[in-house]
């Protein structure tokens, strides 16, 4: 198992999730689903249509299941009170994920500091796009006028620059396509 760390040639990574991984990860967003409507959650993005919030918490729950296999860190997929109040969505980092776009999207309320990587999710394959500090991401993004800013995927910096090695495998490969 090879370690990559502070490496600008590697842009992202490609990981394929095992069914067991997929099934894991799809049961924590539905959860995620179900207590945000317990608690009264609502959506911070406003082009989230209702039929397709479940979907967006899978999808998200899949692409963290993702990062920490590639990062090998504990994941735990989180539905708690505290949830919100944790550092990051695998370990110290912010995962943002879709199915459809390449895009981030950085909110209002999130943290200058934190990192967040972008995922494109199909099925159990998930490609671990590139990363963007919070800060960082509002300055080069677009205001969507929502309270997010869109942040092009050709903007996002070199997963191998994160400072957190990822952990080449067989299901963990290095992934250098242009964002689609």
């Amino acid at each position: 198992m090879e370690a990559i760390t502070n490496d600008p040639t590697v842009f992202g990574l490609k990981v394929t999730l095992t069914l067991d991984e997929l099934r894991t990860a799809a049961y924590a967003g539905v959860d995620r689903r179900i207590s945000g409507k317990k608690s009264n959650r609502t959506e911070t993005l406003s082009f989230v249509a209702d039929h397709l919030k479940f979907g967006k918490d899978i999808i998200g729950a899949i692409a963290e299941q993702a990062v920490a296999k590639a990062t090998q860190q504990f994941w735990g997929g989180a539905v708690t009170e505290g949830f919100a109040k944790l550092q990051g969505d695998v370990g110290q980092l912010q995962v943002r994920a879709s199915a459809t776009r390449d895009d981030l999207y950085i909110r209002r309320h999130d943290k200058d500091y934190a990192r967040f990587i972008q995922c494109r999710v199909d099925e159990q394959t998930v490609y671990i796009l590139g990363y963007l500090m919070g800060s960082h991401g509002r300055e080069l993004g677009q205001d969507m006028g929502d309270g997010s800013y869109k942040v092009d995927a050709a903007d996002l910096m070199p997963i191998g620059l994160l400072g957190v090695p990822f952990y080449l495998c067989d299901t963990v490969e290095i992934y250098n396509k242009q964002a689609k």
